[in-house]
């Protein structure tokens, strides 16, 4: 994995953590998980972009 694969995951997981904490603490709202969402399929085609440099 190169590093910048390693700063991809972190990021999906802060965003996965993000969602999660609204989730329970019941402040959820569907702009979040919108926002989340997108900025989560950049991080997954740049781990396919990084993959191959």
């Amino acid at each position: 994995m190169h590093s910048n694969q390693k700063k991809i995951i972190l990021i999906e997981m802060i965003l996965i953590g993000l969602l999660l904490i609204t989730y329970i603490t019941k402040t959820i709202q569907f702009e979040m998980v919108v926002i989340v969402t997108v900025i989560y399929l950049i991080c997954f085609l740049g781990w396919f972009y990084f993959k191959n440099n």
